[in-house]
């Protein structure tokens, strides 16, 4: 079985390390009861190091590959904004 879980101090805690980095942590997305909902981690017990976790999703091993989700990623900052044609757009 996996479990996918969502903890907002996990969110919090690693929104916060990766800003250190330049890095902006995007958690995953899982498609369930006609919805995307936001998850932080996947995992292979119900039980989570937060204690505020959440389980959005359990599903067996053999339908993982079947379900419709987004993986967690850490997306790349750039310090002053986007580069076009010449010219630097700031960060919104």
């Amino acid at each position: 079985m996996k479990y996918f879980a969502y903890s907002r101090t996990q969110h919090k805690e690693l929104s916060i390390v990766t800003e250190k980095i330049n890095k902006k942590f995007v958690p995953g997305k899982v498609y369930t009861a006609g919805v995307y909902k936001l998850y932080t981690e996947i995992l292979s017990s119900p039980i989570s190091r937060y204690s505020d976790a959440i389980i959005v999703l359990t599903i067996d091993d053999i339908n993982l590959q079947s379900t419709n989700y987004t993986e967690a990623t850490f997306e790349v900052r750039w310090l002053y904004g986007t580069y076009t044609n010449g010219i630097i757009y700031p960060l919104q």
